[in-house]
């Protein structure tokens, strides 16, 4: 048998063990008593935007990983001219109009903006991205800066690099 809990006291009035509830006691051999740390972080790949109007900007692809998973970002940053002077380069708040696109196939659009500064995937599509990295040559980034009417392409970067960064955050515990 197994232990079945209905959040009842014990019948005896004993409180179950950790190995009766399916939990590994610390002494047992191969099991790893350190957690995977908060949040591991890789060298960041740089995209170069190719627009002149984004001179001064910085875009920037973070591979991230926790106890969840790996979690894909990008980090826009910098301060771009404008006719008023300059301005901190920002997102849009339209998820849709930006992404990541694999050997130019269709734009795969962000879940979540984090600030003005960051917007990503979640766990489970960032991990499917990790996936179709593995089987691509080229991955670009489409972003749409706030007060620009449309979206902006990067420069391609070679998907080796995100393998290459999958592969270093094994090390990361």
């Amino acid at each position: 048998g197994q232990w079945v809990f209905q959040g009842q006291p014990c019948a005896a009035g004993e409180t179950p063990s950790d190995a009766d509830r399916g939990h590994s006691p610390e002494t047992t051999p191969g099991v790893r008593t350190a957690a995977v740390p908060a949040r591991c972080e890789v060298v960041p790949q740089h995209f170069p935007l190719a627009d002149p109007a984004l001179d001064g900007a910085e875009l920037t692809l973070l591979l991230r990983r926790d106890a969840d998973g790996y979690q894909i970002v990008l980090r826009l940053a910098g301060v771009v001219e404008r006719d008023a002077g300059p301005v901190p380069v920002q997102f849009s708040e339209r998820l849709g109009a930006q992404g990541l696109r694999f050997d130019d196939g269709e734009r795969i659009s962000p879940d979540f903006r984090r600030g003005d500064r960051e917007i990503g995937w979640g766990y489970a599509r960032s991990a499917a991205l990790l996936d179709r990295a593995a089987k691509s040559s080229l991955v670009d980034v489409e972003v749409e800066p706030r007060g620009y009417a449309q979206s902006l392409l990067s420069a391609p970067l070679t998907t080796t690099a995100l393998t290459a960064a999958r592969s270093e955050m094994l090390r990361c515990h």
